[in-house]
């Protein structure tokens, strides 16, 4: 091996250089580690997030359907029973309420008052009584409510433009839930709120027009 004139070996520059290298700051430390960070973070998330953003965003599209398509064919139908002319029409007085259903004494109208007698009671109803919804009273016990009864099961239903405004009241309930998925499950802010919004305009559309 050559030795310089100072006595050191050739190979000893080596490790010199090594020794004399510049031990990188804390800024550039911290600046190779934000760096690693942007480029991970460009490169998108795991195989594994992905996966369960798209079920995430599948199982919540799919309950909105369902909430939307199942309220708003309720409301349908509903309203098509009262404008249908079918049933018994007459004026129920609200006797007694349970958690969903109220009982009363049922009084047909002169026009259409065959076949009022012949009405079944229903479930939950003491016999010559009818049953109808809670959810479509707001008065309750007392009130005094056009209905039409199907005299097959002893249903009543509200008619005129309270019972088409009331059969429309699942759809605004669901509407409001569709606002809570929206923002919530599917990060939709904007659409959460208006979704909402257009629920809580509904079930005042309801409460106006049902007065």
């Amino acid at each position: 091996m050559a030795w310089s004139a100072d006595g050191r070996g050739a190979g000893a520059g080596l490790f010199d250089e090594d020794a004399d290298a510049p031990v990188p700051s804390e800024a550039e430390t911290e600046g190779r580690a934000a760096r690693r960070a942007r480029e991970r973070a460009a490169r998108g998330p795991g195989l594994l997030s992905r996966l369960w953003r798209a079920v995430r965003v599948v199982a919540v599209c799919l309950l909105v359907l369902w909430l939307l398509g199942a309220a708003g064919w309720r409301g349908w139908t509903g309203m098509s029973s009262v404008r249908s002319g079918e049933g018994v029409a007459g004026t129920l007085v609200v006797a007694d309420c349970g958690s969903r259903w109220c009982v009363g004494a049922f009084t047909a109208d002169e026009a259409r008052g065959a076949g009022a007698a012949g009405a079944a009671p229903g479930e939950d109803a003491p016999p010559g009584q009818v049953r109808i919804e809670r959810s479509v009273l707001w008065d309750g016990v007392g009130a005094r409510v056009p209905v039409v009864v199907d005299a097959a099961e002893g249903t009543a239903v509200r008619a005129g433009t309270a019972g088409v405004a009331y059969a429309w009241l699942p759809l605004a309930g669901a509407l409001l839930l569709v606002g809570v998925l929206c923002g919530g499950g599917l990060g939709r802010r904007f659409l959460g709120w208006s979704t909402g919004l257009l629920g809580v305009a509904g079930l005042v559309a309801i409460r106006v027009l049902a007065g």
